[in-house]
C-alpha cells in the first residue's frame, strides 16, 4: 500500500498486506502488531542514544503531541516532573515552550524517563494510523468493485445469488454511482487523516516484523 507520500509496506511474498477481502478485524489487528514493533524499536535505540540526541527527539515529540494531546493530556503528561515542568498558563504553545526551555536542566535520569514517556504512541496515534489504513482498504475494495462492476455484471449475479441462498426479496442492483460517491468521501476522509500522521514520527524508520509466519518490512520508498 502506498499514500502520495510514496509511504509503503511491502512484504516477503505478493500478499504482502492483508487481502483486500479480509475482515477489518484482521486489518487491525495486522497494523496493531506494526505499531508494537515501531515501539520496540525507538525503545531499542535508547541505547545508542545520547543526551543531545534525546533532547531533539523530545523536542520534536512535544511538536507531533500536538496532534493526539489537548491541555488536559499535556498536563498529565508533565504531572510526573511537575516541578520542572508546571506551567499554571492553561495554554498549550506557552506549556510546550516552558518544557522545552527545561529539557536542559533534567538529570540524566529524569531525561531518560522522558525520552522513555516520549517512546510511547499514544492512543489518539494509534487509532489515527488504524483508521487511515482502514479508509485505504475500504478504498481499494471500492476500486475493485468499479473495475468489476460491468465485466458479466459480476456482482449484480453474487447479489443475486444470495437472494436465493437466504430466500429473500429480491433486491436493486447495484449503483456504481453511489460507490463512487462513497469512494470519494473515504479520499477526503484519508487525506484529513494523513495531515495528522505527517506531524508524527511512523515514517521516519525502516521497521522489520512478523505476523502469520510472513516477514514484512515498513520503509520509506
Amino acid at each position: 500500500m502506498k499514500s502520495s507520500k510514496g509511504k509503503e509496506i511491502v512484504g516477503s511474498s505478493s500478499h504482502n498486506i492483508p487481502p483486500f477481502h479480509a475482515p477489518p478485524q484482521k486489518v487491525i489487528s495486522f497494523y496493531n502488531k506494526l505499531l508494537e514493533k515501531i515501539e520496540e524499536a525507538r525503545i531499542h535505540s535508547l541505547s545508542n542514544t545520547d543526551r543531545e540526541n534525546m533532547e531533539n527527539y523530545i523536542h520534536n515529540r512535544f511538536e507531533e503531541f500536538r496532534v493526539s494531546k489537548n491541555l488536559n493530556s499535556f498536563k498529565d503528561f508533565f504531572r510526573p516532573w511537575n516541578a520542572l515542568f508546571f506551567y499554571k498558563n492553561n495554554d498549550v504553545e506557552q506549556i510546550i515552550k516552558f518544557a522545552k526551555n527545561n529539557i536542559k536542566s533534567l538529570t540524566p535520569s529524569a531525561i531518560t524517563n522522558v525520552y522513555k514517556e516520549c517512546i510511547k504512541i499514544t492512543i489518539v496515534e494509534r487509532n489515527i494510523f488504524i483508521l487511515w489504513h482502514l479508509f485505504g482498504f475500504a478504498r481499494s475494495l471500492i476500486r475493485s468493485f468499479i473495475l468489476y462492476h460491468d465485466e458479466d455484471k459480476y456482482y449484480d449475479e453474487l447479489l443475486f445469488k444470495r437472494v436465493l441462498l437466504n430466500n429473500s426479496k429480491p433486491k436493486e442492483k447495484i449503483e456504481i454511482f453511489k460507490y463512487m460517491e462513497a469512494y470519494d468521501i473515504f479520499e477526503f476522509k484519508a487525506k484529513f487523516l494523513m495531515d495528522k500522521l505527517e506531524f508524527t514520527g511512523f515514517y521516519n524508520e525502516e521497521i522489520k516484523f512478523k505476523y502469520n509466519n510472513k516477514k514484512f518490512c515498513k520503509r520509506l520508498n
